[in-house]
């Protein structure tokens, strides 16, 4: 497999995971709702900046899930920092169920936790 696609199937994934962060802190930008929106940029900017550090060719012999961390859990800060930029919007009331539908972004560690970048120069 060319690992062209690979490096740009890594860095666009991430990018998607991270796009919606950047959307929603223009929007408090835009209302006048300064530190929200400054949060949210500050976080997506350290999604990007992690994503870059922990990228699989630079540790080739990591399992992808030891990478795959520090970016997921800058993620699930993103969420909880969304819950508390739109509580000072309205009134958000969030119920455990609601976190159910996160468990299918858990699927990248399932499916690729334990291969290595190492492992794709075997094919």
């Amino acid at each position: 497999m060319n690992k062209t696609c690979l490096k740009i199937g890594w860095l666009c994934g991430w990018a998607g995971s991270f796009c919606w962060v950047v959307v929603l802190a223009f929007v408090f930008f835009c209302k006048d709702m300064f530190l929200q929106g400054g949060i949210g940029a500050l976080l997506a900017i350290i999604g990007y900046v992690f994503v870059l550090l922990y990228a699989p060719w630079q540790y080739p012999d990591k399992p992808l899930w030891i990478l795959m961390v520090i970016p997921y859990c800058i993620f699930f800060i993103s969420v909880s920092w969304a819950i508390w930029a739109f509580s000072r919007v309205s009134i958000v009331h969030v119920n455990w169920w609601d976190f159910l539908w996160m468990i299918p972004l858990l699927t990248p560690i399932g499916i690729l936790g334990s291969n290595k970048w190492s492992d794709y120069d075997k094919h």
